[in-house]
């Protein structure tokens, strides 16, 4: 193996907009998008809030809570598992936008992703933009 070898991760951060509980929306994933099993833990600190976790080819996925978009109650959010010396050299490709599109087209949930600037969101209903 050589020293001059650059691997890159991946993460995503997208919000959901979906009505039921944190328990239906584990469910539903994981039977449209092919997901194993979430298990379920709270925050340390109060308020405790609970989110959802799982583990897939490599990347860790958490489901959570979230007030940042009205109507988008739910972030999911991923990176590539033991990624340590990725995101300290910033070595991760955001793919949040691929992957807002899909969950938008395979679970028919509607998605929304932070842009760039940090002010705007860009959109997905039923796979479009």
């Amino acid at each position: 193996m050589t020293n001059n070898l650059r691997i890159y991760g991946a993460k995503a951060c997208v919000y959901l907009e979906y009505s039921g509980d944190l328990k239906s929306l584990t469910k539903n994933l994981e039977n449209k998008l092919n997901l194993p099993e979430f298990w379920f833990d709270t925050d340390q600190d109060f308020p405790y809030n609970e989110f959802a976790m799982c583990e897939t080819l490599g990347f860790e996925v958490t489901i959570a809570n979230s007030e940042i978009l009205e109507n988008y109650k739910y972030s999911i959010e991923f990176s590539t598992s033991n990624s340590t010396q990725e995101i300290l050299y910033d070595r991760m490709h955001d793919i949040s936008l691929w992957f807002a599109n899909y969950i938008s087209l395979i679970a028919k949930i509607n998605t929304a992703v932070l842009n760039n600037n940090n002010e705007t969101f860009t959109y997905f209903k039923g796979g479009n933009v």
